[in-house]
């Protein structure tokens, strides 16, 4: 049996992109065309059971058309005999007690229940057990208390309880799979930060002593392996959604859960590109914008332009000019260009001293300054007035 670790949908991103001239957003026809190509691998590859880890959508209010897609996808699994489970993330759940977008998808599914589980519970299917942990409100688990780091440990702790009264539930004649979308202990973000106490948070350690024969989880978007045999990992996102997932593969994972091994397959998304301008290299920039499309990689990519210049060099640098190198050099979008400004150090005057008079300080920084002898004096008169005032 293989299983296949889908990463976060979030269909689709939105930001970043343009409208088509079919009507179609670009992004939306980049999701699909990636979302399509993990469904080419997972038959490729002899996957029979496709985990989605929740945030199907990015929003809870997704478009009637987000909708239709992430459940023809779900479709397109079934009818390859690819059994497909998959539950709510945090981006998917309204609020308590309310129809949200997964039972959209859940009711254009044949069996309604697997494709959007909403609640913890044991699920078998074809010779394989999930014990299903869907993302919830945090009231939905009685977590009352006011300090956030005490709510996110009393949820953690709801969590575990819940995960292990699902392990007794399984038979032990058959493989075992705990699924959710959660933070686990260690895991890293796409900026290589771990979440901080306000996070619910799963031990590694108390997870791997409840003896499932795996654990596939979604809510990072950053790609991880966690622990080898049995396997524990992230897929990630199936969309980079920002600049800071930009350095973070894109695929999934697929489990074989006779051998225990795992393979990492690459998923053709889009690619994000910073073009950093060194220091040394400005000067260059400055007299030939055009040169900015040389940079590996920005044909197809969302690019953005970073440098460092003084005040003067920022004044000298031809922005317009920079965007029409890199749109005539096929980036499928321009996000900005983003100057760092050097502040230049003011040196300290050798004739002022902690005790030096105000008016006296004044009068040694007028002689440094290009302005007439008439203009020196109406500064000196009325910084006496304001002093006198003050007084």
């Amino acid at each position: 049996m293989r299983i296949l670790l889908a990463p976060d949908l979030h269909c689709h991103q939105t930001n970043y992109g343009r409208m088509l001239p079919s009507g179609e957003h670009s992004r939306l026809v980049e999701w699909r065309e990636t979302a399509y190509a993990m469904f080419e691998v997972a038959k490729a590859k002899g996957v029979t059971h496709a985990v989605f880890p929740g945030d199907f959508f990015v929003t809870a209010r997704p478009s009637p058309r987000q909708v239709l897609e992430v459940g023809n996808l779900f479709r397109m699994f079934e009818n390859a005999d690819i059994e497909v489970i998959g539950f709510p993330g945090n981006h998917d759940l309204p609020g308590i007690g309310q129809t949200g977008p997964c039972d959209l998808v859940a009711a254009m599914g044949h069996v309604m229940l697997r494709w959007a589980v909403n609640k913890p519970v044991v699920v078998g299917i074809n010779g394989v057990v999930f014990a299903v942990l869907p993302s919830v409100k945090p009231a939905a688990l009685n977590a009352e208390a006011t300090d956030p780091t005490e709510a996110a440990q009393q949820l953690s702790s709801a969590l575990l309880d819940i995960a292990q009264s699902l392990r007794a539930q399984c038979p032990e004649n058959c493989p075992k799979i705990l699924c959710g979308h959660w933070t686990i202990g260690g895991s890293i973000t796409s900026t290589n930060q771990v979440l901080g106490g306000t996070e619910p948070q799963l031990p590694l350690g108390e997870l791997l002593g409840m003896g499932f024969d795996a654990y596939l989880f979604g809510h990072i978007h950053k790609p991880q392996v966690l622990h080898e045999k049995p396997f524990v990992g992230y897929a990630g996102a199936l969309q980079r959604c920002d600049f800071g997932e930009e350095n973070d593969p894109r695929g999934c994972w697929i489990i074989d859960l006779e051998t225990g091994s795992h393979e990492w397959v690459d998923l053709p998304a889009r690619e994000f590109r910073t073009c950093l301008v060194y220091e040394e290299e400005l000067p260059h920039l400055i007299e030939k914008p055009q040169d900015i499309a040389a940079f590996t990689g920005v044909k197809d990519a969302i690019v953005r332009v970073k440098y460092k210049a003084t005040e003067e060099q920022a004044k000298q640098v031809d922005g317009g000019a920079i965007i029409k190198a890199l749109q005539d050099a096929d980036a499928h979008h321009v996000a900005g260009i983003f100057p760092e400004i050097i502040k230049s150090e003011r040196t300290r005057e050798a004739g002022i001293t902690e005790g030096t008079s105000p008016i006296q300080a004044l009068e040694t920084w007028l002689k440094g300054q290009d302005m007439g002898a008439h203009l020196k004096g109406l500064v000196l008169s009325t910084a006496e007035e304001l002093l006198e005032e003050v007084r």
